[in-house]
């Protein structure tokens, strides 16, 4: 068993756990959300929950920021707080 503590989930093979690479969004796809280029990224390899990553929380300019994966019809409900 392989365990991500970060999201709390259980995974039986490497293979399941989340490998992508993050790739540049088209920017016709973030054009009706409150997101730029730097706050979400298409995954290389979609994933069960969805194939972008957003940032949705950034608590001061020096802290780690805190990302969620979503669908492509979730980026329109994808705020940064």
């Amino acid at each position: 068993m392989n365990y991500d503590v970060c999201y709390n989930n259980t995974f039986t093979s490497t293979d399941e756990i989340i490998w992508a690479k993050l790739l540049q969004v088209d920017p016709a796809v973030i054009k009706h959300t409150k997101l730029n280029n730097k706050q979400v990224y298409k995954l290389s390899k979609p994933l069960p929950f969805g194939d972008y990553l957003v940032m949705v929380q950034q608590n001061g300019p020096n802290a780690w920021p805190t990302w969620k994966i979503v669908s492509q019809k979730d980026l329109k409900k994808a705020r940064v707080r």
